[in-house]
């Protein structure tokens, strides 16, 4: 095959027969840790917050007769008889208990948030410059256009399978990046996908879903040729379509925001659903077409002027212009800025991060604009133009109480969020590789100081680690709390750069169990979804739970004061809410010369401050680089 730019030749497959999901079948399963190995590891990282030792040296009673315990090991018999017939005894687990179940509103609480900074390419377009009225629908285009190459290549399977240090890992989340959806329902939601490959036939829907004022539209973008191959519009011809609802909607009052349903409580919603549904045909129908469709498209009016308020409003924005549950969401604000809403659900951010990357790739490498050469490649001339199509439900008086009562209880809850989205620019990777400092470990040495700095105590810290390597694999916890980091964090606030020597030797030793610690958790050798794991088999089968699993000190180290999780090595970054209410969430970008950071916190809190906390970690951030620099002479 030949590859004709620079985003081909980082994502297009050039063997025909390394197809994307290639090797998703003969991943090795999921393993499960041994007893004892789960459990020296969660005490590893209660030992930094153990502030009374005499309650820790009771923690530690619990923990020792908890590897003894014949009651345990049975758990762990039926935990690998699981494994044995489950080639990933977690996935159906995790799915259902991290997510369907939880009753939390998707947005803010779950779903990830993130602006796209491609100003380079795109800047920020004023009320008094000349292109203002068309910037948003032109740009909006081109990006749909790109996300429906990014779809059309995952649909045809060309794809390149991600392989790392020669380890391919698991493509199988990407199946969940289009037409997708969770559905509320009562116990639990249920998540429910109609992405079909070329080989498996043809889509089941190649509608685009457009929320602007209120109004929601279904867009056609895609022909069908011969059945089978996808011809994609022009991005002029997309653009035709979002600027007849421009100006349709332009011409009206706003509409009525149905979509607000979707970020009630999720069973609010699975009754609002119900009641919607139950209205007439129609609305079923219509609720049918928005579920299946391959993606959402956001056309939102603000104009927000950094990538700050960006986040916060893709987290935060309009929930009469949202459908939560749908797998991928892009927004475009007034301004031709960008930024995007994702259910966690089906997948991990790097799905998200991926796609991203396409995106922007795509961009810079035409500078930002259509040319007509470029649609040879999606045989956009083979593509029917179709109009917008309205689609709308008919709501009733309770409907329209529900609608009210939803957009109230949002606003409340979003004006609890706190928002950063910055980036440090004084130093990147390329330092800490002169150092030989693995640059995820090294920011969290940063982080853990800050908190200490700030807090004048450790916190526990979840860090995503990635399991891909398994069948169906998604993440592992890493915690980040441990013995040297806690020596670090004291020794750091205590001393800043003024003894950099010694502030080096801890920074090492950190840094090097931070990266055994993420190597094991990424080969499946965790603590925590195996103590989930034997927890869950516990009440499933109606056994006893064991006494450990409900000592304080134990639960305390598994409330995430610290929400973390690297986006990449590059300046793409987004993030969620933190899990506690006296938490952060500290996502994290690194490129050569500057990290990015993506920060939440809830407010008004006694305990947090988001712009406190992220002035110290700026601070820390400088005298480690001071550390680095004077270290050695």
């Amino acid at each position: 095959m030949v590859q004709s730019s620079l985003r081909d030749s980082l994502y297009l497959s050039e063997n025909p027969d390394e197809t994307t999901f290639k090797y998703d079948e003969q991943l090795p399963s999921l393993p499960v840790p041994t007893v004892k190995q789960s459990v020296m590891k969660l005490l590893d990282t209660i030992k930094p917050i153990a502030i009374d030792q005499v309650a820790f040296k009771d923690t530690e009673r619990r923990a020792l007769q908890f590897i003894q315990d014949p009651d345990v090991n049975e758990l762990q018999e039926m935990l690998k008889k699981r494994a044995s017939s489950h080639k990933n005894w977690l996935e159906d687990w995790w799915l259902e208990f991290a997510y369907l179940r939880s009753r939390k509103p998707l947005i803010p609480y779950s779903n990830m948030a993130a602006p796209l900074p491609i100003m380079e390419y795109w800047p920020i377009v004023r009320p008094n410059e000349s292109a203002f009225e068309i910037t948003r629908a032109r740009r909006a285009a081109l990006s749909t256009y790109f996300q429906l190459c990014f779809w059309r290549m995952l649909r045809d399977e060309k794809m390149r399978p991600m392989i790392h240090k020669g380890v391919p890992w698991s493509m199988a989340q990407f199946k969940y990046l289009f037409n997708t959806v969770r559905q509320p329902g009562e116990p639990k939601d249920a998540l429910k996908t109609w992405f079909r490959t070329a080989k498996q036939g043809p889509p089941e829907s190649t509608e685009i879903i457009v929320l602007y004022r209120g109004y929601i539209f279904a867009i056609q973008p895609v022909t069908m040729h011969e059945g089978s191959e996808a011809c994609i519009l022009s991005a002029p011809q997309i653009e035709a379509q979002l600027r007849h609802i421009e100006q349709w909607c332009s011409q009206r009052p706003s509409g009525p925001g149905v979509g607000v349903l979707t970020t009630a409580e999720r069973s609010d919603w699975s009754e609002s659903r119900q009641e919607l549904a139950g209205v007439c045909e129609k609305n079923r129908q219509v609720l049918d077409r928005i579920e299946k469709a391959l993606s959402v498209l956001i056309m939102d009016d603000s104009q927000p002027t950094n990538t700050d308020e960006i986040f916060k409003l893709s987290m935060c924005g309009d929930p009469k212009n949202r459908w939560a549950d749908k797998s991928i969401t892009s927004i475009v604000f007034k301004n031709g800025t960008f930024g995007a809403n994702a259910d966690h659900t089906p997948y991990d951010g790097f799905c998200t991060a991926i796609m991203t990357h396409y995106l922007m790739t795509s961009v810079e490498e035409c500078k930002g604009a259509w040319t007509d050469p470029m649609g040879a490649s999606t045989n956009s001339s083979w593509a029917s133009y179709v109009e917008p199509e309205l689609l709308e439900f008919k709501l009733n008086a309770q409907l329209n109480n529900l609608i009210n009562e939803a957009n109230n209880q949002f606003q409340k809850v979003a004006s609890t969020i706190d928002t950063l989205h910055v980036t440090f620019n004084h130093y990147g990777k390329a330092l800490l590789k002169d150092h030989r400092f693995h640059p995820e470990a090294f920011v969290q040495c940063a982080i853990h100081c800050a908190y200490f700095k700030v807090h004048g105590k450790m916190a526990p810290a979840y860090v995503t680690a990635s399991t891909r390597r398994f069948h169906n694999g998604r993440t592992e916890t890493c915690r980040s709390c441990y013995p040297e980091m806690h020596e670090l964090a004291k020794f750091q606030v205590a001393n800043g750069a003024r003894t950099p020597k010694k502030s080096y030797e801890l920074l090492q030793k950190s840094v090097a169990r931070f990266q055994l610690l993420m190597n094991e958790a990424s080969n499946g050798q965790g603590c925590d979804r195996h103590l989930l794991g034997l927890y869950l088999t516990a009440i499933l089968e109606g056994k006893k739970l064991p006494e450990l699993f409900e000592d304080e000190l134990v639960q305390r180290t598994n409330n995430y004061i610290l929400s973390t999780s690297c986006g990449g090595y590059w300046n793409v970054c987004g993030g969620v809410p933190p899990l506690v209410e006296e938490g952060y969430g500290c996502f994290y970008g690194i490129e050569d010369n500057a990290i990015t950071f993506c920060c939440t916190a809830y407010k008004p809190n006694p305990v947090t401050d988001l712009r406190v906390f992220y002035s110290n970690l700026n601070q820390i951030l400088i005298d480690l680089q001071k550390v680095m620099l004077n270290a050695k002479l």
